[in-house]
Order: C-alpha cells, then sequence, then structure tokens
C-alpha cells in the first residue's frame, strides 16, 4: 500500500508528511479491501445500465429556423471586417 500511495501522491503532485501517510495507508487498504468485496458479487444476470433511474429528455425537438440577419449576428461582436467577425491570427 505504500507503494501505491507514494504513486498515487506522485501523480496528484501531492506532498504527504508522515501522519498523513499513515492515514491514507489505512484509508487506501480499506477502499481496496471494499472493491475486492464488489469483485466478487454474481452480477451476471443483471442487465447493465447507463443510469440508475430512467431519464428523459428535456430538451426541444431541434427545428430549422430562420437564421440571424448579418447585422444581429455581428452586433455584439468586439471586432469585425467585411461581415464577418475579426480575430487574431494564430499562426
Amino acid at each position: 500500500m505504500e507503494k501505491l500511495l507514494e504513486h498515487l501522491s506522485w501523480l496528484a503532485r501531492v506532498k504527504l508528511c508522515n501522519y498523513e501517510r499513515k492515514l491514507l495507508v489505512n484509508d487506501i487498504a480499506k477502499i481496496m479491501e471494499f472493491f475486492n468485496r464488489l469483485g466478487e458479487i454474481d452480477v451476471k444476470d443483471v442487465e447493465p445500465t447507463t443510469h440508475v433511474i430512467e431519464l428523459v429528455s428535456v430538451f426541444r425537438e431541434d427545428k430549422p429556423g430562420k437564421p440571424l440577419s448579418l447585422d444581429k449576428a455581428l452586433k455584439n461582436a468586439p471586432s469585425k471586417e467585411g461581415g464577418f467577425f475579426k480575430a487574431p491570427r494564430i499562426l
């Protein structure tokens, strides 16, 4: 567990004192034990789900509408030129 904790703290870019290491080693051991117990559960007859509760889409149907006029589209643009948005050159 010490090696695992060292690796995790390196990944998280966290420096731990000895007291914190002792606490976290015990916590990680309990977490790993819990996951091992979950692995023992027989789930071959359980249908996979994406959500535990049934969800209904709250979005409206996507229907094409009338496009914005050029003036409305560019109204709040911080910079525009010749009917286009003007942006800084990247390359």
